[in-house]
């Protein structure tokens, strides 16, 4: 599952950012947010909030 979901978050920070990804910068930036779920780190760098609003409406 942490797989799936960091592979989409790179997927994800790749499309916005296009020509400006840098993977070394990316893993910093996973690696500074701490110790939170994924669908939290995903927002937090993306501003994608379709995981979070599924889990509050369940």
């Amino acid at each position: 599952v942490g797989k799936v979901q960091f592979m989409k978050l790179m997927r994800n920070r790749a499309n916005q950012l296009g020509g400006n990804f840098v993977l070394g910068e990316f893993m910093d930036d996973v690696l500074n947010t701490g110790s939170i779920p994924w669908s939290l780190i995903r927002w937090e760098m993306t501003g994608l909030d379709d995981e979070i609003k599924q889990l509050t409406t369940q």
